[in-house]
């Protein structure tokens, strides 16, 4: 089939990058407002959170960084070591993710 817009075989690309399909969803938006509206959030609520909103680590990952770089939120070490990354799905780390005041 020819299309008279834009010529012959033309096939607009319509799929999403795996980010869209979270910003799209509202899950930026859920999870944002499942930290802020607490008293924090353990690494592990948040994974959980994820896999109950069906995403992965990964995109999850990829809101918290968000939310770090515009100070939204603060890691807060609960194991005595140092707090420089979000841990979700370890089994070791435990930290608080909650609203920066």
């Amino acid at each position: 089939m020819i299309d008279k817009e834009h010529g012959k075989g033309f096939e607009e690309n319509t799929s999403l990058g795996l980010f869209d399909e979270v910003i799209l969803s509202g899950y930026d938006g859920k999870l944002s407002d499942f930290i802020i509206n607490s008293n924090g959030r353990t690494n592990s609520e948040i994974n959980d959170f994820g896999y109950e909103n069906g995403f992965l680590p990964t995109h999850t990952n990829d809101i918290l960084k968000i939310l770090l770089k515009n100070n939204d939120i603060e890691l807060i070490s609960l194991d005595g070591k140092k707090a420089i990354s979000s841990y979700l799905g370890s089994k070791d780390r435990k930290i608080l993710i909650k609203k920066k005041e």
